[in-house]
């Protein structure tokens, strides 16, 4: 004989506490509409329908991964992704498979200061992932996603898909945003470059010299 069982209505209580407004949508780069300044207007024409940064495997030695970073037409100081191994050179990359981010030179750099570092795997001088900021975010938003960060990934559909530059966000953000972020991005490790270096802890920024 089966056991009898009841029915509870549902209160739909879990499915409410779970939908997504605007604004996480456009976080995640799922919404490109319905603000005036969204960060995909700062962007270059054509710059997100590229496959996306350059993706370098964690286990990779730096000297191979400087190797693949040429050959793939990395330049001095464009933000590369640092992936799960398992991901290899996919391109765009979905937010889980970020294990870190780093510059061809910054890598260089390394190895021109201590050859040895050139067998060391990728992941122990890799910094941690930049911070990600939606297409149609809007910028002062995005400003703020920033914090001391030299750039942020921009996802598109929830992926990476390119990247923008501290200096452009700080551009066109209203001098209200960049007055609140002057504690945020003015702290002691002196993060305030738009560009990424690598150093044999971490990343350190540097200045840009115009």
């Amino acid at each position: 004989m089966s056991t009898p069982q009841r029915l509870l209505p549902d209160s739909r209580r879990s499915r409410l506490s779970t939908t997504p407004d605007d604004d996480r949508l456009r976080r995640r780069g799922l919404l490109e509409e319905g603000v005036e300044r969204p960060v995909g207007a700062l962007l270059p024409e054509g710059a997100l329908e590229a496959p996306g940064p350059i993706a370098l495997r964690a286990d990779l030695p730096v000297g191979a991964a400087i190797e693949q970073a040429v050959a793939e037409g990395a330049l001095g100081r464009t933000p590369l992704a640092v992936v799960q191994p398992r991901q290899g050179a996919r391109r765009p990359h979905a937010l889980g498979d970020l294990l870190g981010a780093t510059t061809l030179a910054g890598l260089r750099r390394l190895v021109r200061d201590d050859p040895e570092v050139a067998a060391t795997a990728l992941r122990e001088v890799a910094d941690p992932p930049l911070p990600q900021v939606g297409v149609g975010q809007d910028v002062d938003e995005a400003w703020e996603a920033l914090g001391p960060a030299p750039a942020a990934w921009v996802l598109v559909a929830g992926r990476v898909a390119g990247w923008v530059r501290r200096a452009r966000l700080e551009q066109f953000c209203t001098s209200g945003a960049r007055g609140a972020a002057q504690s945020v991005v003015g702290n002691p490790g002196g993060l305030t470059s738009d560009v990424v270096t690598a150093s044999s802890a971490r990343f350190q920024r540097s200045r840009v010299v115009p």
